[in-house]
């Protein structure tokens, strides 16, 4: 039940809150539009600048990181790193923003960000949604793959 006197203080918020929705709604897209957005710049990417940057052979030497170090040569990541191969290009690129902004919270990944441009964040996107990782699980208690397949 709501008190008398808190119709007018919830009129108000109710109405701030529809003033401000649209608004916010533009100014901070929701994750899968934003991934949406980001897998439109990646698909224009030129995917070699990514090379270097995954392998840490950057030519200027101001990348003392690579991202295999971390995530595996296939991406393919390892214990509580995060695979990467096969995610689609929008996600990796909105994660990697997301990191440049602050919005998502790593140290290491804070500082790798740091060091990227917009392009060769879309190049890594484009470079890993490629690829492609085995499967980490295996059969146990006596499990059929072939008919795991089949189902």
């Amino acid at each position: 039940m709501t008190r008398p006197n808190a119709r007018p203080a919830l009129l108000a918020l109710a109405l701030g809150a529809a003033a401000a929705g649209p608004v916010a709604a533009q100014e901070a897209p929701g994750a899968a539009q934003a991934a949406e957005h980001y897998a439109g710049i990646a698909a224009d990417a030129d995917v070699s600048l990514a090379e270097p940057l995954v392998q840490g052979t950057s030519e200027s030497g101001d990348n003392p990181w690579a991202c295999a170090s971390c995530h595996g040569a296939q991406g393919e990541g390892a214990e509580t790193v995060p695979r990467l191969a096969g995610l689609p290009a929008g996600y990796i690129v909105k994660q990697l923003h997301d990191y440049a902004s602050g919005a998502r919270k790593n140290e290491n990944m804070q500082y790798v960000v740091a060091r990227l441009d917009d392009n060769e964040m879309a190049a890594l996107g484009a470079y890993y949604s490629e690829l492609v990782a085995p499967a980490s699980a295996a059969p146990s208690l006596g499990g059929d793959m072939a008919l795991g397949r089949k189902l």
